[in-house]
């Protein structure tokens, strides 16, 4: 999968490429990845759900969840995981 080339910024206004967050919350491999509004991030998987993904990014030190997992309306039996970055 093509990680998109985009800056990101964290809450402490630390400015990542969009690719260091891909790496950040690995072995996670959501489908989909990107930032809302401030400071938090998207995490997206499509059915069928790697629920070990969404257990992996839940325990990631540096990754604080905003929520619990949900489906979305535009995503039929898909988890959307929201969350943030806090300083290692």
């Amino acid at each position: 999968m093509d990680k998109p080339l985009v800056t990101i910024r964290t809450q402490s206004e630390q400015v990542l490429p969009i690719s260091s967050v891909w790496d950040f919350i690995l072995p996670a491999i959501p489908d989909t990845l990107c930032e809302l509004e401030g400071g938090i991030y998207e995490a997206r998987w499509w059915k069928p759900v790697p629920i070990m993904d969404v257990e992996i990014l839940k325990r990631t030190d540096g990754v604080v969840i905003d929520g619990v997992p949900f489906e979305p309306d535009t995503l039929y039996d898909g988890i959307a995981v929201r969350f943030r970055l806090s300083q290692r």
